[in-house]
């Protein structure tokens, strides 16, 4: 409160010392030699000098403060040299011992302009972040594409430059076409281009939609194999809340999903050999019997065949492949009806296939 009442005293004064009634009152010059000061002269300036070194106080304050930050303490240090030099050189020439013409305020004004450029354009001091935002999402890994309303480029990283580089389309067209015409639905067939509306609404739909869709990457070499990317997007919106800009973030996950397909490959060749060798464990003991009867197969021989097509990839793609936790839940629901399972020993295999596809849909939808 008191540095606010000397700043508003200040500024009153100052006021009151530019206007003709009261000019009178606080100096009068002199051509060739040092004003006159008269007794407004020493309230106005007593009043700023005061708030000169209150500010100086402070920031020296924090500068010697051993709690606070390097940064901060450097930021301190700097502002409290920067007010204080050109404080000092105008006291010392307003004062008596002063006799010279010359103003050492100026000079010290101009080192204390040099110290802060420094402070701010060399050592960067005063920026709210020592990195531009523009720089930081210029060397993201992943791309980066920001497109205004009406469907211009605002900002391309060089990650994404390299995803539009190879597209189909020329230049000058939008860039989400540029992208969409390298881009086909992970289900869909790999000649089927998904559509630049699509893109476009990725970043007006739900949070979900939002959070990301899988592509598959036209390969820029035809012998090259599937090429998979990940694309969320994001709205920007102004100051106003008004929608600006969208963000859209492409990831190449190739390498994550082809591990993902192995893994699960691998899975589920373990719980076939798992069934397998169960099978072998387990003593079958041939009836006897006077009359032909219905060829019988255990349990472990339906549930073979499931997993001997799930291995090959018969029925499914590669992204609607079922996870092992999937297809160990769906069989052991199987096999906790013992009425179902008899009727599977006797029933063809593609029965049991066809009922592990069922139950594998509701299992998904109840999700």
């Amino acid at each position: 409160m008191v540095l606010i009442g000397s700043i508003a005293f200040a500024a009153l004064g100052w006021l009151a010392a530019i206007t003709n009634p009261l000019h009178g009152a606080f100096l009068t010059p002199v051509l060739g030699g040092r004003n006159i000061h008269h007794g407004l002269w020493y309230l106005t300036t007593g009043g700023t000098y005061a708030v000169i070194f209150a500010a100086s106080a402070i920031c020296v304050a924090v500068a010697l403060d051993r709690h606070e930050s390097r940064r901060i303490r450097q930021q301190a240090l700097t502002l409290g040299l920067g007010m204080l030099v050109p404080f000092v050189a105008n006291v010392l020439y307003n004062s008596p011992f002063w006799t010279s013409s010359f103003d050492p305020t100026i000079p010290a004004l101009a080192v204390t302009a040099v110290s802060v450029s420094l402070g701010i354009y060399g050592a960067g001091l005063f920026g709210l972040s020592p990195v531009s935002i523009r720089a930081a999402l210029a060397s993201d890994p992943s791309g980066v594409l920001i497109v205004g309303r009406g469907g211009q480029s605002i900002f391309v990283n060089e990650a994404a430059r390299r995803f539009l580089a190879a597209s189909p389309v020329p230049v000058g067209r939008a860039p989400l076409e540029r992208l969409a015409a390298r881009l086909a639905s992970a289900d869909a067939d790999a000649g089927e281009r998904v559509p630049a509306i699509e893109l476009a609404n990725l970043a007006r739909g739900s949070a979900k939609e939002r959070a990301g869709t899988l592509y598959r990457l036209a390969p820029l070499d035809p012998d090259d194999g599937p090429e998979w990317v990940w694309i969320s997007a994001l709205p920007i919106r102004s100051r106003w809340r008004r929608q600006a800009a969208d963000c859209f973030r492409i990831q190449d996950v190739t390498r994550l999903w082809q591990s993902e397909i192995e893994r699960s490959r691998l899975e589920t060749q373990m719980l076939r050999r798992r069934a397998a060798a169960r099978e072998i464990d387990e003593p079958t003991v041939e009836p006897v019997a006077t009359a032909p009867r219905p060829r019988r197969s255990s349990t472990t021989d339906w549930r073979a065949g499931i997993l001997e097509r799930l291995a090959r990839y018969e029925v499914f793609s590669e992204r609607t492949h079922p996870k092992p936790r999937e297809i160990e839940t769906v069989l052991t629901h199987i096999e906790s009806d013992p009425n179902l399972c008899r009727d599977l020993e006797l029933m063809p295999p593609e029965r049991a296939w066809h009922e592990f596809e069922r139950r594998l849909r509701r299992l998904r939808d109840a999700r």
